[in-house]
């Protein structure tokens, strides 16, 4: 659930012409790494600190903005950690 929201995400910000989403996966001592990245318009600065909380969304059609939110607490709940960050 968590990554098919990431990219479900990533999808929705896209413009008309579409884009590409990478998805790496890292074996680092006790952790496993997963990065999702994409050549999207990237978020928004205004909320980027505020990014995981509930209600926070980009203005998308249909958008709730509860799906990050759902997505950090579960990494949360299994002891993970998510970060964001723009390279726009």
């Amino acid at each position: 659930m968590v990554v098919q929201n990431l990219v479900t995400n990533a999808v929705e910000a896209f413009d008309a012409g579409g884009g590409r989403i990478e998805i790496t996966v890292e074996q680092l001592s006790d952790w496993v790494q997963v990065k999702i990245s994409d050549n999207g318009p990237g978020i928004p600065e205004e909320i980027r600190d505020r990014f995981f909380e509930a209600f926070v969304t980009q203005e998308k059609q249909g958008g709730t903005g509860l799906g990050t939110a759902i997505a950090k607490s579960i990494i949360d709940a299994h002891g993970g950690q998510i970060i964001v960050k723009n390279f726009k």
